[in-house]
């Protein structure tokens, strides 16, 4: 039986938390016109290398840090295990969740067909994953373990359905922009290694 709260992965932080991340990743924060299109709301500037260590905390801090008008996620935690999993929850956004990958190039058929297989509330509600995965040079490997919407587990074979253009969105619309290079991220005894180049700048639409 599904609820309306998100599972919780007894994952906390703190500003010490919030900041520590910041100061690892070094990417400035800007703003953009709130009449920039949804389409492109959300900005990379700049390229720089990066390799840095994150925690779970830090992970999380950043993920509800976010001032993006358009995110569709809120009250995220992100737990690394060291069994080489990791598992992800929270509430998503339906309506900004569609509105941006409408903007971004997504057919309302292949979300309309989507809807017809896994009737999802169209509001919000809470997810969560649990998986294993990595990228090397922007090539992403991922293995979806358990996947609940509105705390209902997704049918295997819708998610294996999904998976693979799910991994396609991931891999020509944040990997092929110029600011991002993911040379390798992969779970490190229950953190997360990255290697690779990160923006500058990120510049938003705020809230």
């Amino acid at each position: 039986m599904g609820t309306n709260k998100p599972k919780d992965l007894g994952v906390s932080f703190s500003q010490e938390d919030l900041d520590s991340g910041n100061q690892k990743t070094q990417v400035k924060l800007g703003t953009l016109a709130e009449s920039t299109s949804i389409d492109k709301s959300l900005v990379y500037q700049g390229q720089k290398e990066v390799e840095m260590t994150l925690t779970s905390a830090e992970i999380t801090a950043m993920a509800n840090n976010s001032k993006w008008k358009y995110n569709p996620l809120s009250n995220v935690q992100v737990r690394i295990n060291e069994d080489g999993s990791a598992e992800a929850s929270g509430y998503i956004d339906f309506q900004a969740a569609k509105d941006y990958a409408l903007a971004l190039g997504v057919s309302s058929t292949d979300i309309d067909q989507v809807l017809e297989k896994f009737p999802i509330p169209q509001t919000q509600f809470p997810f969560y994953l649990k998986g294993t995965g990595s990228v090397s040079n922007d090539q992403v490997s991922l293995n979806l373990q358990q996947a609940k919407l509105a705390n209902i587990a997704v049918p295997t074979d819708i998610v294996n359905t999904y998976l693979d253009p799910a991994v396609s969105f991931i891999e020509n619309e944040y990997l092929s922009n110029d600011s991002v290079n993911i040379e390798k991220l992969e779970n490190q005894s229950g953190n997360a290694y990255f290697k690779g180049t990160l923006p500058e700048e990120e510049l938003v639409v705020e809230r």
